[in-house]
């Protein structure tokens, strides 16, 4: 399985949907690399996403990286070297103003 690539300015993030749990090495190698990994894991067995989650959150403490919910299916993880900013849970749960159009 090959990740979706989108290169900017040096860096790089990776979105990966994984179709097993082998998928969770390529995870790691992708953060060694030291690229930020989207990563979707929508339509996965439950089991096999909670064992992904898990061999990649460990892979992600080894190297004192940074791992956060985007939403309930949806992580960003990110190496050592990129910070995070911002709470992707609160902006997504509608603690930010939107515009509304009412048809004017």
């Amino acid at each position: 399985m090959r990740p979706a690539k989108k290169s900017t300015a040096g860096m790089e993030v990776c979105v990966i949907k994984p179709t097993s749990i082998e998928d969770a090495r390529e995870i790691t190698e992708t953060l060694l690399a030291n690229r930020t990994v989207v990563l979707n894991l929508e339509g996965l067995d439950v089991d096999i996403a909670q064992r992904i989650i898990d061999f990649t959150s460990g892979s992600c403490f080894a190297i004192s990286g940074n791992l956060q919910k985007i939403s309930h299916y949806i992580f960003i993880i990110t190496p050592a070297i990129v910070d995070i900013s911002g709470d992707f849970q609160e902006i997504l749960s509608g603690s930010f103003d939107v515009p509304i159009n009412n048809g004017v």
